[in-house]
C-alpha cells in the first residue's frame, strides 16, 4: 500500500497533455501562406506554454517543501539544487527565443496601435534577413545544442529524458557551419513572419516540455513525495482547428495520471484507438469536405488510483474553411 502523502498539491500533468499542436512540419509544407492557420497555431502553443509553466512552478514548490522536513531535507536539498539549475537553464534559453520573436516582429515593421501589435504577417524577407543574413538561425541552433548539453550534465538520468523528448531537442544536424545551415533551412526558409513566430513558439514549447520532464524526474527521485491524482483527467487535442476540405488530421488523446496501471481505453468517432507506449492514442482521418464546424466524440475509460473504472466523454471541434 502506498504511504499517505503528507500534503496535497495540484498534480503535475504528464507532458503529453501540454502539447496543443506539435505536427508543425507537415503543416508548414501544406499551408505556408495560410496566415489564419499559423496564427491559431501560435496562439495554441502560447496557451500550452502557460500551462506547462504553471506545472513547472508546482514541481519546484513540491521539492522545496521537502527541504523543510528533517526526515527528507538532506536528499531534497540535492534535488532542489538540480531543479533550480534546470529551471534557470530553461528560462535563459526561452527568454533568448522570446527575444528572437520580438526581433522578427521589428524586422517586419512592428508598430503598436491601440495596444495591438501590427506588422507584416506574410513577410518572408523579414524572416530571411533575421535568420540568414543576421545569422540568428546559426545562433539559435548553437543555443539549443548548448541547452541540451547543459541539461544532460545535471544528472545521469537526464540523457534518457532528452533522448525521448521533443523532436526539436533531439534532432541532430551534426556540427559545424553546414549543420546550422541545415537547421535554418529546415525550419525558417521560405516561410512567412507568422509561420516563423509559430516555429519559435514551438521551440519555446519544446524547451518547457524538456524542463517539465526533467523536473518530474527530480520529483520522482524523492521517495516520500507522492502527488495525489488530479481527479478524472482524460484529454484530447487536435493538430489543427482550422483546415481545408479533406485535409489530413490527427487527434491525440490520453489520460492525465501518474499511474502506470491506468489501463486506458480510447474510442474516437466510434473506433477503438491503439495506445502507444507513451500513454497516448493517435487517430488519423481526413477533414470533412463540407465547410463549417465539425465535431468528433472522444470517450476515454481508465482506472483511477482507487481502482475504480472511470469514463470521460469529450468532443473535439474543428472548422473547415470555405471557398475564398
Amino acid at each position: 500500500m502506498l504511504p499517505k502523502p503528507r500534503f496535497s498539491r495540484r498534480q503535475l500533468l504528464p507532458v503529453t497533455v501540454m502539447i496543443c499542436v506539435l505536427f508543425f512540419g507537415a503543416c508548414a509544407d501544406r499551408v505556408k501562406t495560410d496566415l489564419i492557420a499559423f496564427k491559431a497555431l501560435d496562439q495554441g502553443l502560447g496557451s500550452s506554454n502557460d500551462i506547462i509553466d504553471a506545472q513547472n512552478q508546482d514541481a519546484i514548490a513540491c521539492i522545496k517543501d521537502e527541504t523543510t522536513d528533517p526526515s527528507t531535507a538532506q536528499k531534497a536539498q540535492i534535488w532542489y539544487s538540480k531543479a533550480q539549475l534546470i529551471q534557470s537553464l530553461s528560462q535563459n534559453v526561452s527568454r533568448y527565443v522570446e527575444g528572437l520573436r520580438t526581433s522578427l516582429k521589428e524586422e517586419a515593421g512592428l508598430k503598436i496601435k491601440d495596444g495591438d501589435e501590427l506588422f507584416k504577417e506574410n513577410d518572408k524577407n523579414a524572416v530571411m534577413r533575421l535568420f540568414r543574413k543576421q545569422g540568428k538561425g546559426n545562433e539559435l541552433y548553437k543555443r539549443l545544442k548548448e541547452y541540451r548539453s547543459e541539461i544532460s550534465k545535471i544528472d545521469s538520468g537526464m540523457l534518457s529524458i532528452l533522448e525521448r523528448g521533443p523532436e526539436v531537442m533531439i534532432k541532430d544536424f551534426g556540427s559545424g557551419g553546414k549543420a546550422s545551415d541545415d537547421f535554418t533551412k529546415n525550419y525558417f526558409d521560405d516561410i512567412s513572419t507568422v509561420a516563423a513566430l509559430a516555429m519559435l513558439n514551438r521551440f519555446q514549447n519544446n524547451i518547457r516540455i524538456v524542463e517539465n520532464q526533467a523536473l518530474r524526474f527530480c520529483v520522482n527521485s524523492l521517495p516520500h513525495l507522492i502527488l495525489d491524482d488530479f481527479g478524472p483527467g482524460g484529454f484530447a487535442s487536435i493538430n489543427s482547428t482550422y483546415v481545408r476540405p479533406l485535409e489530413k488530421m490527427e487527434i491525440m488523446a490520453g489520460v492525465v495520471s501518474f499511474l502506470k496501471s491506468a489501463d486506458a481505453e480510447i474510442v474516437i468517432a466510434g473506433k477503438t484507438i491503439l495506445i502507444e507506449p507513451d500513454g497516448v492514442g493517435y487517430y488519423h482521418f481526413k477533414a470533412d469536405k463540407a465547410a463549417g464546424k465539425h465535431f468528433l466524440p472522444v470517450q476515454i475509460t481508465f482506472t483511477g488510483r482507487d481502482g475504480n473504472r472511470r469514463m470521460i466523454a469529450k468532443t473535439v471541434e474543428y472548422t473547415v474553411a470555405g471557398d475564398k
